[in-house]
């Protein structure tokens, strides 16, 4: 009697999972890799990526257009498996379920196969506790003793009987190694996640500045203790020293920048070499389990959705790290082209190219 109770039991958790989510079945590494793009490989590849014609110069945009084009592909896919899940706002048939559910008990399990009364009263349990919140939460609320009690007489009125056959072990112990095969997969892929964000993309997107700090601090040391000048009714810093200590440490700036760049891009290219080493991994241990097709326990089927997705949030996370790259390092290039200086460099430039040319 207890495993005919426990199959009842079995049975509304069976449906359900039918109806969540389901991966896509695809390989997602030939979809991936062409949408990431490597960071630019100086400032001023960054800046023209991140700034639009039109705009001052100083203005440049987060989310570049060469990655926000993956960014969609990426958010396509990922509304793609969420379109495979039933929509909230859809009316449940709840006799359907029940026979899907049934239907499943019914493969591989000789206590309900053979047995048209089993199968009448677990669709009875089914439609009461799916379809009928009142019942589910009095039934919810009772004792494991009142539930097994209750479920007792739903059998008897049914004229259910235990068949007094042995269990199927063999179907026990595949459904036993299915569960322990998706766990062990799962952890995995999480461990691997986990090692690349730690190693890749925290440093990544929570960039250090601690260097245009240290320089920030050098220079308004080396503004304050410049010496005070009277020059007629101006008394102050001597304006050529600090002008020239205001170069010499935007100069810094700009050499910390583009170090920065390259420290940061060398690292993005490291993340997304063991991203897509993993992700065609990963690619090829889904494809074997049909993308949850070939797995007989439908409760592990939306699991397998659930990893496809984490996979490609992780895509995500590689363009985010990209986007960020190039918007600071375009940040730099822009306040660059906006100081004096350098318009008054580039006005000497344009005038000695028209003094050649006339």
């Amino acid at each position: 009697m207890r495993k005919i109770i426990f199959a009842l039991c079995c049975c509304c958790l069976t449906a359900p999972a039918l109806l969540a989510q389901s991966a896509l079945k695809i390989k997602l590494h030939p979809v991936i890799a062409p949408q990431l793009v490597e960071p630019p490989a100086s400032l001023e590849a960054a800046w023209k990526l991140a700034h639009r014609e039109g705009d001052p110069v100083t203005t440049v945009i987060p989310l570049q257009d060469l990655y926000a084009k993956g960014h969609n592909q990426l958010s396509a896919l990922v509304a793609k498996i969420d379109a495979t899940a039933p929509k909230g706002d859809e009316p449940r048939d709840v006799a359907k379920e029940a026979d899907m559910a049934v239907a499943l008990m019914k493969n591989g399990n000789d206590e309900v196969n053979n047995n048209p009364d089993m199968q009448a009263a677990m669709k009875e349990f089914y439609i009461k506790l799916e379809g009928d919140e009142k019942f589910a939460a009095e039934f919810e609320a009772k004792s494991e003793a009142e539930q097994a009690a209750y479920i007792q007489n739903l059998l008897k009125s049914h004229n259910v009987k235990a068949s007094g056959k042995p269990a199927n072990n063999n179907k026990a112990a595949q459904m036993g190694k299915e569960i322990e095969d998706i766990n062990n997969l799962a952890s995995e892929v999480a461990a691997w996640q986990q090692s690349l964000e730690t190693r890749y993309y925290k440093p990544l997107h929570n960039q250090d500045v601690s260097v245009h700090k240290a320089i920030d601090v050098r220079e308004d040391a080396a503004l304050k203790a410049l010496p005070v000048i009277t020059r007629g009714e101006y008394t102050g810093p001597d304006p050529l020293k600090e002008k020239a200590a205001s170069n010499q440490y935007f100069n810094e700036h700009m050499k910390a920048a583009t170090a920065m760049l390259e420290k940061d891009r060398q690292l993005w290219l490291q993340f997304k070499k063991e991203y897509l080493s993993g992700l065609a991994r990963y690619d090829a241990r889904l494809e074997a389990l049909g993308w949850g097709d070939n797995i007989n326990n439908p409760l592990l089927k939306p699991g397998v959705a659930k990893l496809q997705k984490g996979l490609l949030e992780l895509a995500d996370k590689l363009l985010e790290c990209d986007q960020k790259i190039t918007h600071t390092a375009a940040s730099w290039y822009g306040i660059y082209l906006d100081r004096p200086a350098t318009k008054q460099q580039q006005k000497e430039i344009t005038m000695a190219y028209l003094n050649v040319s006339f």
